[in-house]
C-alpha cells in the first residue's frame, strides 16, 4: 500500500531501516513518514573552514565546544548588522536547536566545530533559493544534523536536482558547479566533499588551497557580505574594522586597550577560538584578512585593497 498516496510504497518509507514504519517521522511534524506525503531528501556534505582549519591535523579545532560557546539554537536567524540581514531563511528553515546537551560532548573528530547555513536552489535559476537549514559542521568536515550525526535532511523532493550553498557566518560560502540530484535514502544519501576536487564549485577560486591537498573556505567576512576587505571601500567597510569594534566596544576593555582581548561568540571571531584580537600576536585580521588577500590568486600585484569575492550568485 501507499498510504500517504505520495507515490512511494510504504515499505520503502522505513526511513531508518529499521523494520518499524511507525518511528520515522522526518520533518517531525507528528506523522510518521509513511502517513506523511510531505517530501524529503538527505544529504551528506564535506567541507573545511579556513578558520579553525588546523593544517598539521588536517581538520579543524573545535575551540568554540570547549569553551561551551556554540549556541543551542542556531544564530542566523538572529544575526544582524544594522538594517542588513545577511542569512535569511526561506521555507521551513530557521530555529535548528540542539535539544540533546550531549552533542557538544567531545567525539574526537566528531566534535561540533559551529553552526553552517544551507540553501537548496532551483536546478534552472541559480539564483532562487528554495529552502534554507542551518546544520552542524563537525572537525572532520562533516555536516550534520542537530542530532550530531545524521545527514542533513531537507524538505524538497527527491528525484530532482538543485544547486548546493554552504555558507557560514564569517567565511565566504561556496554553490556546487551543477544541480545535484537528490535523493531520499539516509543509508546512503548524496554525498558532496568540498574539502577536495571531487566536487566541484562555482566560479574561480572559490576555496582557498590549503596543504594536504585540501581546500577551505575562505575566512575574514566579519560582516557577513559577500567579500573580505582589508583595505579601501566600494564593497565594503574593511572586515578588520568589525574586529576594532568589537575590542573597543567591549564593555571589559575599560582602557581601551587595542591589544585587548574580548571572550564570546562573535562574528569577528576569524579563527573561531572565542577569542577576538585587533592586535598582537594571533590577532584575527593577519591570517584571515591580510593575507588571505595578499595571497590570493587573483591578487597578481599584491594590492592591499583588493577584495575577495564570494563565487555564489548573489540571491534575488
Amino acid at each position: 500500500p501507499d498510504d500517504d498516496n505520495d507515490g512511494i510504497l510504504d515499505v520503502d518509507e522505513d526511513t531508518n531501516g529499521d523494520g518499524d514504519l511507525t518511528n520515522d517521522d522526518t520533518d517531525l511534524d507528528g506523522l510518521p513518514d509513511y502517513l506523511d506525503e510531505d517530501p524529503f531528501v538527505f544529504v551528506h556534505m564535506n567541507v573545511m573552514l579556513q578558520g579553525p582549519f588546523d593544517k598539521n591535523e588536517g581538520m579543524m579545532t573545535d575551540i568554540l565546544r570547549q569553551q561551551a560557546l556554540i549556541p543551542l539554537v542556531e544564530p542566523y536567524s538572529n544575526i544582524q548588522l544594522g538594517l542588513f540581514k545577511p542569512f535569511a531563511h526561506v521555507g521551513k528553515g530557521g530555529g535548528e536547536t540542539i535539544t540533546d546537551p550531549s552533542v557538544l560532548d567531545d567525539k574526537g573528530e566528531n566534535s561540533i566545530v559551529d553552526w553552517v547555513f544551507l540553501e537548496v536552489r532551483n536546478s534552472f535559476d541559480n539564483t532562487k533559493i528554495e529552502h534554507t537549514r542551518a546544520a552542524l559542521i563537525q572537525r572532520d568536515g562533516d555536516i550534520v544534523e542537530v542530532d550530531g550525526e545524521s545527514p542533513v535532511y531537507f524538505p524538497i523532493a527527491d528525484d530532482a536536482s538543485y544547486y548546493i550553498v554552504v555558507k557560514h557566518r564569517n567565511h565566504l560560502g561556496i554553490m556546487t558547479q551543477d544541480p545535484i540530484r537528490m535523493d531520499r535514502n539516509i543509508l546512503d544519501p548524496m554525498a558532496l566533499n568540498f574539502s577536495d576536487d571531487s566536487t566541484p564549485i562555482h566560479g574561480e577560486n572559490g576555496m582557498r588551497e590549503k596543504g594536504f591537498d585540501i581546500k577551505v573556505m575562505w575566512s575574514g567576512n566579519t560582516d557577513g557580505n559577500r567579500y573580505v576587505v582589508y583595505q579601501g571601500s566600494g564593497v565594503g567597510i574593511p572586515d578588520t574594522d568589525g574586529i576594532f569594534f568589537t575590542v573597543f566596544s567591549d564593555e571589559t576593555n575599560t582602557e581601551l586597550n587595542a591589544n585587548h582581548i574580548t571572550v564570546g561568540y562573535y562574528l569577528s571571531d576569524t579563527n573561531l577560538d572565542g577569542k577576538v584580537q585587533f592586535q598582537g600576536l594571533g590577532n584575527d585580521g593577519d591570517n584571515n584578512i591580510f593575507f588571505n588577500v595578499l595571497s590570493h590568486p587573483g591578487n597578481v600585484n599584491f594590492f592591499t585593497n583588493f577584495f575577495i569575492e564570494e563565487q555564489v550568485p548573489e540571491a534575488k
